[in-house]
C-alpha cells in the first residue's frame, strides 16, 4: 500500500482529541472535526509549496521535525502572512470561531510537519528527493479539499534555479574572460534505510500546550479488560416494562420510573439515588451483568429517561442535570466501558434540519458529561440520527414525543 500523506496526517488525531478540544474551545465537536479534516490538507499543501520554492527554511523543518519548533511559530512559517485570511476561511467554513480555527490549524501544522519529517526519515530523502515526493503528494492534499478552501492555496511557486558565479578565464594570449560556473550538487552517500518510524517528539511540547496526540500512527483498538469483581456493589432486580403519559403542558413524555432507590457504584464511585425503572439503574444492571453480552449487530442502547431540551434548541432543561449528573458518576465508576452519545427527533418537519438539531443535542449532552469528569477516551462516537429509529409512534403526540431523546449505546464493559 503506497504512504498517504493526507491520511498519515489525520490518523494522528482521534475522537478524543476531538472531544477535548471542542471542550476547551466550547465549539460544537462536528464543528471542530470537520475543521480539523480540512486544515490538515491546508497546512500540507502550504508546506508543500514552500519546499517546491527551492531548498531553504522548508526543506529544514521537514529534516529537523516539528519537536524542534514552537507550534504558534510553526504555524506562522507554513502560512505566513496568510494566516488570517487562512483561519477565517476555515472557521466560516466550519462553522467556528476564528481564533478556534487558528488552534485547529496550529495542531495541524504540527501534524503535517510530522507526517513528512517521519517518512523522510525513514526513507532517507535528501532535498532533492524530499522535493520530488511531496510535488507527487500535491494533488491529493489539493483533492482533499473543497473548492472554497482550495483557492487559499498559496500561488505555484517560480521554479527554484540553483545559483551561479561568474569565473576568469585565462587563455593562452594572456586575455581574461567571464564564464559562468556551473554548479554541481553531489548526491549524498546512500544510507542504509531504518525499518522503523523515528518517535514522533512533537507529542511532549503539543500536550505541554493542551494540544496532544494518543499516538503517533492511528491508535489501536482498544482491548478492554473487564474491571475485578465488586462484592459490595448493589445487585438490581429485573428491569420491568417502562410506562409513562405525555405532559399536555410541555408536551414532553413523562416517564414512570418507580420508587426511589439508592444505587451503590463499583471501585469507590459512591451512590447515586434514581427510580428502579430510570436509565441509570436500567444501565447499572447491564454494565455489572456479566452474563449480558455485548450486542455488537444492533447496539445497546439505553434511552435517557429525565434529559430534556428548549423547545426547538439545544439547551437542556435544569431538571435534566440531575439525571446527567448520575450518568457521569456511571461512567467514572465502570472506567473500563466505553459508550457512545445518540440524539433522535420526531418525523415533523425538515427532515436535514431534524438531523442537526438531534446533532446538536448529543453534543450537548457530551459536553455536560464531559464537564462533570466524565473521561473523553470513554465517549467513542456522538450521532444525530434525527427521525431515524423511533421508540414510539410518529403519528400520535404520546409517540413523538417518546422519539424526541436522547440515548446511549454501551460499546464495552
Amino acid at each position: 500500500m503506497s504512504y498517504n500523506l493526507v491520511e498519515t496526517a489525520k490518523n494522528y488525531f482521534n475522537n478524543e482529541f476531538i472531544l477535548q478540544q471542542a471542550a476547551q474551545l466550547n465549539e460544537k465537536v462536528s464543528g471542530v472535526g470537520m475543521a480539523l479534516n480540512m486544515a490538515i490538507p491546508m497546512a500540507l499543501v502550504n508546506l508543500i509549496t514552500g519546499v517546491q520554492a527551492g531548498p531553504g527554511n522548508f526543506i529544514h523543518i521537514i529534516k529537523e521535525g516539528a519537536g524542534n519548533y514552537n507550534p504558534p511559530t510553526l504555524l506562522g512559517e507554513l502560512f505566513g502572512h496568510r494566516l488570517s485570511t487562512a483561519s477565517q476561511t476555515l472557521a466560516g467554513y466550519a462553522g467556528i470561531s476564528q481564533p478556534a480555527a487558528t488552534q485547529v490549524l496550529t495542531a495541524a501544522s504540527t501534524a503535517a510537519v510530522t507526517a513528512a519529517h517521519d517518512y523522510a526519515t525513514a526513507q532517507r530523502l535528501d532535498a532533492t528527493g524530499i522535493t520530488s515526493w511531496l510535488t507527487q503528494e500535491k494533488a491529493g492534499a489539493l483533492q482533499a479539499l473543497p473548492a472554497e478552501l482550495r483557492i487559499m492555496a498559496p500561488p505555484e511557486p517560480v521554479p527554484y534555479i540553483p545559483p551561479v558565479k561568474p569565473v576568469t578565464v585565462t587563455d593562452e594570449t594572456g586575455s581574461s574572460t567571464e564564464a559562468i560556473e556551473e554548479t554541481v550538487y553531489e548526491e549524498e552517500e546512500p544510507k542504509k534505510k531504518i525499518a522503523v518510524w523515528v518517535p514522533v517528539t512533537l507529542l511532549v511540547i503539543v500536550v505541554g500546550l493542551a494540544w496532544y496526540f494518543l499516538n503517533s500512527k492511528k491508535p489501536a483498538p482498544q482491548v478492554v479488560t473487564p474491571p475485578p469483581a465488586d462484592s459490595t456493589k448493589t445487585v438490581l432486580p429485573a428491569a420491568p416494562v417502562l410506562s409513562g403519559a405525555l405532559d399536555s403542558a410541555t408536551g414532553e413524555y413523562v416517564y414512570n420510573t418507580g420508587k426511589l432507590i439508592t444505587i451503590s457504584l463499583p471501585n469507590d464511585g459512591g451512590t447515586i439515588t434514581a427510580g428502579e425503572n430510570s436509565t441509570e439503574a436500567a444501565l447499572c444492571r447491564f454494565l455489572q451483568d456479566s452474563s449480558q453480552p455485548l450486542d455488537s449487530a444492533h447496539g445497546n442502547w439505553f434511552n435517557f429517561t429525565g434529559v430534556r431540551f428548549a423547545k426547538g434548541g439545544k439547551q437542556i432543561t435544569d431538571s435534566s442535570r440531575v439525571q446527567l449528573n448520575n450518568l457521569a458518576m456511571i461512567m467514572k465508576a465502570f472506567s473500563h466501558a466505553r459508550f457512545k452519545i445518540g440524539g433522535y427527533t420526531d418525523n415533523t418537519g425538515d427532515s436535514a434540519k431534524n438531523v442537526l438539531l438531534s446533532q446538536d443535542r448529543a453534543e450537548t449532552v457530551t459536553m455536560q458529561l464531559l464537564k462533570a469528569g466524565v473521561e473523553p477516551p470513554q465517549i467513542t462516537g456522538v450521532t444525530g440520527y434525527g427521525p431515524l429509529y423511533p421508540a414510539g409512534d410518529n403519528t400520535t403526540p404520546e409517540g413523538r414525543a417518546m422519539n424526541r431523546r436522547i440515548a446511549v449505546n454501551v460499546k464495552a464493559k
